[in-house]
């Protein structure tokens, strides 16, 4: 063996690691495993072999642990090895058998916040979240405080409050862009049920589970989407993960640290998010940050917006069928009756299909 190197983080990163001609691990152990019938040659030349995220979940837990006395075989003339986010078993057993000269271990550094960044965030939040104006003055103080404290190592933990449909996973979805990428999303009001616990605190190396998930985010903001909703014999797996960063189940380990963690609750107060998550939770949440009802013009400028995206979204045939003019009037005019994002966009979604199915297709 010359290299062994093990990755953590996503794919698109360690994709520019790896080389470009390579056997995949599955192939190695398909190789390597004698009591399995191969279409492989036992005198294979696996000189080169990858492992993604997904390819320990077609190894059986005897490859698992026998995964150094696998990759050990002569036979299969094996020079280097690509792991991408090993089970934490694998990688112990790699450390403790090669010398650190073969081994290199990677971890994929996130962006961080700087002030290119903040400066982005003031000049583009009003273009993208519609009403919130105090919400950008209080996150521009907490981005801040994130940007100059550059060694911590604890995550920022968010609750982003109020009424459903106002902002509150668009204004995580664009700190993520500002960071990075796409956020890692998770709905926690169906963690419910008893596959959710091994989910959270892991079981078998093949099944999926949230550390798996975390391993593989593109950014290093994590969303908790109606955090408050979840299962309360949940929430202690979270306790770690916001004190220190680390976030364990039974198989992998995942390094958290200078992570922005976005929790969100339609509850209208903290007191009734306490309630709800309990002191050992409130506590460890660094900031409470209020999402307003909208206001009357908020209502009309998303209006517009939204209908000025779905229009020019049409093909030029369908354009020709509707009267812009009248038909943003008519929304211009009921702006302040809607409640929220997600309604106005539905209604005007509608209004334009049916308009289109009955000019287009109904005869």
């Amino acid at each position: 063996m010359e290299k062994i190197f093990i990755f953590y983080g996503p794919n698109r990163e360690y994709n520019k690691y790896i080389p470009e001609t390579y056997f995949l691990l599955d192939t190695l152990i398909e190789v390597s495993d004698l009591n399995k019938k191969s279409r492989f040659s036992m005198e294979a030349k696996l000189d080169q072999v990858v492992g993604f995220s997904m390819s320990y979940s077609g190894i059986t837990e005897g490859g698992i642990q026998n995964f150094v006395a696998i990759i050990n075989e002569k036979r299969n003339g094996l020079k280097e090895l690509y792991l991408q986010n090993p089970p934490d078993c694998v990688k112990d057993e790699l450390v403790r058998h090669y010398p650190k000269d073969i081994l290199e271990i990677n971890y994929y550094k996130y962006p961080k916040m700087t002030k290119k960044r903040l400066n982005h965030f003031l000049q583009l939040y009003d273009k993208t979240i519609i009403g919130q104006q105090k919400v950008k003055k209080r996150l521009a103080i907490t981005l801040y405080e994130l940007y100059k404290q550059k060694n911590k190592n604890k995550p920022m933990v968010l609750m982003f409050y109020g009424p459903s449909g106002v902002g509150k996973t668009e204004t995580a979805k664009f700190i993520g862009q500002l960071l990075g990428g796409k956020i890692c999303r998770f709905q926690l009001s169906m963690y419910q049920t008893g596959d959710f616990y091994e989910y959270l605190y892991g079981s078998e190396h093949n099944k999926g589970s949230f550390a798996k998930e975390l391993l593989e985010r593109e950014s290093n903001v994590i969303l908790l989407d109606e955090f408050d909703k979840a299962h309360p014999g949940i929430w202690s797996a979270f306790y770690q993960f916001f004190d220190e960063g680390v976030y364990k189940d039974k198989n992998y380990s995942v390094d958290m640290r200078n992570a922005i963690v976005i929790c969100t609750s339609n509850e209208l107060s903290p007191d009734a998010i306490r309630q709800r998550i309990g002191d050992p939770l409130f506590f460890r949440i660094n900031d409470y940050v209020k999402f307003e009802k909208l206001s009357k013009e908020a209502k009309l400028q998303i209006c517009k917006m939204i209908f000025e995206k779905e229009y020019h979204s049409l093909d030029k045939q369908e354009r020709e069928l509707i009267s812009h003019d009248d038909f943003l009037d008519k929304y211009i005019r009921v702006a302040d009756e809607l409640e929220n994002y997600r309604q106005m966009q539905n209604i005007i979604r509608n209004d334009m299909a049916g308009i289109l199915v009955e000019k287009i297709f109904v005869k």
